[in-house]
C-alpha cells in the first residue's frame, strides 16, 4: 500500500445569500484534499464553521498540496 496521499485539487465556492433569493459567490478557492467533503471542511475551517460552501469542480491541470487553501482573485 502506498503511503502517498491521493490529493486532488478542488475549486470551492464560499456562498452567501443574494437579494433575489438565490446565492452569490463571496470567494473562490483552490483546495488540496482527498475528496469533496474534506475540501469543504478545510474551507469551513478558514472562513467560518457555519459558512455555506460548495465544491464547484475538480481541477485537473494544477496541483495544490494537501490541506492548502488558496484564494483566487
Amino acid at each position: 500500500m502506498s503511503s502517498k496521499l491521493k490529493t486532488k485539487t478542488y475549486i470551492v465556492h464560499h456562498r452567501g445569500q443574494a437579494d433575489h433569493g438565490g446565492y452569490t459567490v463571496l470567494g473562490r478557492y483552490k483546495i488540496g484534499a482527498r475528496n469533496e467533503k474534506e475540501a469543504e471542511q478545510f474551507l469551513r475551517e478558514k472562513v467560518g464553521k457555519h459558512a455555506k460552501v460548495k465544491v464547484y469542480y475538480e481541477e485537473k491541470n494544477s496541483v495544490v498540496s494537501h490541506g492548502s487553501v488558496v484564494k483566487e482573485s
